[in-house]
């Protein structure tokens, strides 16, 4: 097996965590990244971002639409001051 314990499903992130192994490869470890998860109350900052605010506030959230990703939405709301948001990991 060519990359264990990981599936189609695995972030950017798990595959990264794989290569940074391999010394004959010069892959560094990935960053640290979390993507929000339902009851956090990140998740609840970028629910409102992607339901309310980006119709009421467009101009608080430039280079997002309403097609944005979760983790894209996640990401800019990330470079907030006093946010609570992490860097979210790269979707698979």
């Amino acid at each position: 097996e060519w990359y264990p314990g990981l599936t189609d499903q695995s972030s950017f992130e798990e595959f990264q965590a794989i290569l940074a192994k391999n010394p004959s490869l010069d892959c560094r470890e990935p960053c640290p990244c979390h993507t929000a998860i339902e009851g956090e109350v990140c998740h609840q900052n970028v629910v409102w971002v992607m339901n309310s605010g980006l119709a009421t506030h467009p101009s608080w959230y430039s280079g997002l639409s309403a097609g944005s990703r979760f983790e894209d939405v996640q990401a800019r709301v990330h470079e907030d001051a006093n946010t609570t948001c992490q860097k979210p990991c790269t979707p698979p």
